[in-house]
Parts: structure tokens; sequence; C-alpha cells
């Protein structure tokens, strides 16, 4: 893999090297950039390259994770994934935090709660995705939300690392909520919710798996 430190916007000689070796991965050097927050989010989402971001200060970071928590658009960034599984952990104590990112989870506690509640309501989902009339039934039985805001969506964007699960280890039970749309439609990109939640590292999706190809009683 080639690694390449840019700026954003990116140069055209810059860009012309993914396309003549797919192995490139670009670094994006947020300080040096013209492009910040939403703007270079938007930029970054539009070109769909495989990238990371370079972010060298808490002010930078809070910036930068601010727009990523409203952001609209389904994207691939580690730094940012990494930063909202902490703030979630720390937002639930399950991990200290420092004062700077207790600051950071207060004033932004409002789209942090939505990331919350749609994930914690994942464990309704898990059960939801087993071919059992039950099953179904009993995640019907909870209030439901037949929102289809996209904001924050990137919620499924961190489901993919391992260390994220630590998570699930404290769940408002009374909050869970059947989330109809989010549940059923293709609407992260042309992918629906199993798409992101089938990751073969997820342990509560590995048992309802097991439980579904009847490898364990339910």
């Amino acid at each position: 893999m080639s690694m390449k430190q840019v700026t954003a916007p990116l140069d055209i000689e810059d860009l012309k090297l993914y396309f003549e070796d797919k192995d490139t991965r670009y670094i994006i050097d947020y300080c040096g950039s013209d492009l910040k927050g939403d703007k270079l989010l938007v930029y970054l989402s539009n070109l769909e390259l495989p990238c990371d971001i370079q972010i060298d200060n808490y002010e930078e970071l809070f910036e930068i994770g601010k727009a990523y928590f409203n952001f609209t658009q389904i994207l691939s960034v580690n730094v940012l994934e990494i930063f909202a599984i902490n703030v979630l952990q720390g937002y639930k104590n399950l991990t200290e935090v420092d004062d700077e990112m207790r600051r950071f989870i207060v004033e932004n506690q409002s789209i942090i709660e939505k990331w919350v509640n749609r994930l914690d309501s994942l464990t309704l989902f898990n059960m939801y995705i087993i071919e059992d009339s039950t099953m179904k039934d009993f995640v019907k039985s909870h209030t439901e939300d037949t929102t289809d805001d996209i904001k924050g969506i990137n919620f499924v964007s961190i489901l993919k690392h391992e260390d994220f699960y630590y998570y699930y280890n404290s769940i408002d039970k009374t909050k869970l909520k059947y989330y109809s749309k989010y549940f059923n439609e293709y609407m992260f990109s042309g992918n629906n919710l199993f798409y992101y939640w089938s990751y073969e590292k997820n342990p509560l999706f590995v048992l309802t798996w097991a439980v579904g190809e009847g490898l364990l009683k339910k």
C-alpha cells in the first residue's frame, strides 16, 4: 500500500495517483488543509478515496469530530470512527475521559444521545433479523420510531470495529425503540442495516447467527 500525505483539496497530480494505483491511500493533513469541518467531510465523501486524517490537537479533533457526529453521508475515516467510539464509551462512563473530552460530550450531548438511542436499539435489531415471528413481534412491541433522519448516519460506520462492542456493557432498556425505517429500508448509501451489522467479529450478531442456524436454542 502506498501512503501519500496531502492537503485538501488535493492537487490534480495527487488525485491521479489513485487512478493509476488503487493501493494508494491518502493521509489528509488537517492543519494544512484549506477545507475544514463539514466542508472537508463533504469533499472526502464525494471523492470516495481511501483516506485518513492527520489531526494534531484537540481543537482540530473537536472541530472535525462535531461535524462527523452531525454528518449526513456515509464516510469511512478511521480516526473519526475511533474518536466516536471513545466519545460514546465516555458518555456511558465505560471508559475514563479527560476534562477536554468530557467538555466535548457535554457540549454535543444532543447529537451524541441520538447516536446512543440508535445504537442501543440495535440490540432489538439483533433479534429482529432472526426469522421467527415471536422475535419480530417482540421487537415491534416496543415504541415505533418512523424517523428516516440521516443526521448522524455514521453510527453504522463504527460497527466494523471490534473494540466498539464493549459499548454494549451499558444499555438503557427503557429507551429501546423499533426504528422501522432503519431496520427495514436500504437507506445507508444503498445498503441496509444488516450489511453493517453482520460483521464477523460482532459478538451479538455471531450469537444471533448461531440461533438462526439452529446451533443454539433460543
